[in-house]
């Protein structure tokens, strides 16, 4: 057990800690171009609503976060569906004790979905073979 200690230890120690002088604004190499917060009251009403118009769109930009929306809108839809697919075609309800008499509720749907799913794997029967003889005509003969 203490050598698992040392182990997490040598792992997860953090390196010596090196004094940090405070930030000097006046000594920054990067000046700003414009001085934050701008006054408010030394701007024009259209210049104001344009600042105004760019930082709103900014904020909203920046809370969107599109890939985030993205996933969790496909998880909230996906979870659902997966739980209500797994409930009607895989699920047993006949050892369920709130169901009446070992009963399965969807079992016309699950003979229906296998039944479809074993049509498309095997080959079909010839249907219509009436109309397809029906249709040929015969070469006339010489």
């Amino acid at each position: 057990m203490s050598s698992f200690n040392s182990l997490f230890r040598k792992l997860f120690r953090l390196g010596p800690q090196i004094p940090q002088k405070p930030f000097n604004h006046n000594r920054n190499p990067f000046k700003a171009k414009k001085p934050w917060p701008p006054d408010m009251s030394k701007m024009s009403h259209t210049y104001q609503f344009r600042l105004e118009k760019k930082y709103k769109k900014r904020l909203a930009m920046k809370w969107l976060k599109p890939g985030w929306m993205k996933w969790t809108r496909i998880a909230q839809i996906g979870v659902p569906t997966a739980v209500l697919i797994y409930g009607v075609l895989f699920m047993d309800f006949s050892n369920d004790p709130l169901n009446r008499g070992g009963e399965q509720p969807f079992q016309w749907i699950r003979g229906k979905f296998w039944g479809a799913l074993d049509n498309i794997w095997t080959p079909a029967p010839e249907r219509h073979t009436q109309f397809k003889t029906a249709n040929l005509k015969e070469a006339p003969s010489k």
